[in-house]
């Protein structure tokens, strides 16, 4: 029995539109909370955050994974650890960069 794929080419971004912005951010070592400024952020944006070094990796690998808590339109983002706990980052800080879709 064969199984034949079909394989599809997916823009997980929007079929070429720009995006709104890149940004740098180091997550908040005190607090389960990190707020990001950036007012180029709306409700309906898409934000896609992406480790850059190990401890961003380990974080991200762990039950202390990142997600965006919320969105204030043309004022921040925040993002919070799953399991609600102060990440288990201490040196070097874990960065991340993020892109926001319009």
């Amino acid at each position: 029995m064969s199984t034949r794929y079909h394989q599809t080419a997916v823009n997980v971004r929007n079929a070429g539109s720009p995006s709104r912005g890149i940004g740098t951010f180091a997550v908040n070592t005190n607090d389960p909370i990190t707020k990001i400024s950036d007012e180029r952020v709306t409700k309906d944006s898409r934000i896609i955050l992406m480790p850059t070094n190990q401890a961003a990796a380990t974080l991200m690998g762990s039950d202390q994974c990142l997600f965006v808590l919320d969105k204030m339109e043309r004022i921040a983002f925040r993002v919070a650890t799953a399991n609600g706990k102060v990440p288990n980052v201490l040196k070097p800080p874990a960065l991340f960069d993020y892109l926001i879709d319009p």
